[in-house]
């Protein structure tokens, strides 16, 4: 399967409702399909990766890669955070979709996992729940399982969105 642009996905919800295992759940179903999908996180903490070890140390300093036997770690110091397209077509477009956590000032395609606190920031794009999801604000939002979002990105992936979920 391939795309221009790969198709983008949120998974959302506030701190520990389980986003991080979703998008575990999502990309094993999906490599099933032979969908070419990556990950995207953001985070509104300061990432300390390695702070003790001097790979860690030079990427404060300079652009830094460290390659391991089973992993490439890129260690870039910035002054802002960079924009999440900019970030897609700087490291996966030649991916078919890309599953982002966080992000929340993009309207993106989005499931809800968890009903949010009053003081949460709501993303843009919300177009199903989780069954977890009970408030009222998000009744009329269709309920989906690993398996529908995954038919939806499959589907939505080949370009294709009159199919029924």
């Amino acid at each position: 399967m391939s795309t221009t642009t790969p198709l983008l996905f949120r998974v959302a919800g506030p701190s520990n409702s389980g986003k991080t295992t979703w998008l575990l759940d999502l990309v094993q179903h999906l490599k099933t399909k032979d969908i070419n999908v990556a990950t995207i996180k953001h985070s509104h903490h300061n990432l300390d990766v390695l702070p003790d070890k001097d790979g860690h140390q030079l990427g404060r300093l300079a652009p830094n890669l460290t390659v391991g036997q089973d992993r490439l770690l890129f260690d870039q110091p910035i002054d802002t955070p960079p924009n999440l397209f900019d970030l897609v077509n700087r490291f996966y477009i030649d991916f078919d979709l890309v599953l982002v956590e966080g992000w929340r000032g993009e309207d993106i395609p989005t499931l809800l996992i968890a009903d949010p606190p009053d003081d949460w920031t709501v993303p843009q794009g919300i177009i199903a729940r989780s069954s977890v999801v009970q408030s009222s604000d998000y009744e009329d939002l269709p309920i989906w399982s690993v398996v529908d979002v995954g038919n939806w990105l499959f589907w939505n992936a080949l370009g294709i969105t009159d199919v029924s979920y």
